[in-house]
């Protein structure tokens, strides 16, 4: 690997990083910032703000870790490793 390619991937790794830890930032400041305007309705007898915390938040997490994992895969193909 060259100096260019090893810049050039770890620009991307480095990017996809700051992305993945944004858009976690991002779910978990969403969740509790809107809490008091979605505990109004319940579901399965828990306020939907406490659900969303306990199911929603998780599952978006989940989601996000296979897309950095694709993503992740497709940079190390590229680049030979």
């Amino acid at each position: 690997m060259t100096v260019s390619d090893h810049d050039a991937r770890s620009r991307k790794q480095g990017g996809l990083a700051l992305a993945l830890a944004g858009l976690t930032v991002a779910a978990a400041l969403v969740s509790a910032a809107f809490a008091p305007y979605l505990d109004r309705s319940t579901v399965l007898g828990f306020p939907f703000g406490y659900f969303l915390a306990a199911q929603g938040v998780p599952l978006v997490l989940l989601i996000l870790l296979a897309w950095f994992a694709g993503c992740q895969n497709e940079i190390d193909d590229r680049y030979g490793d």
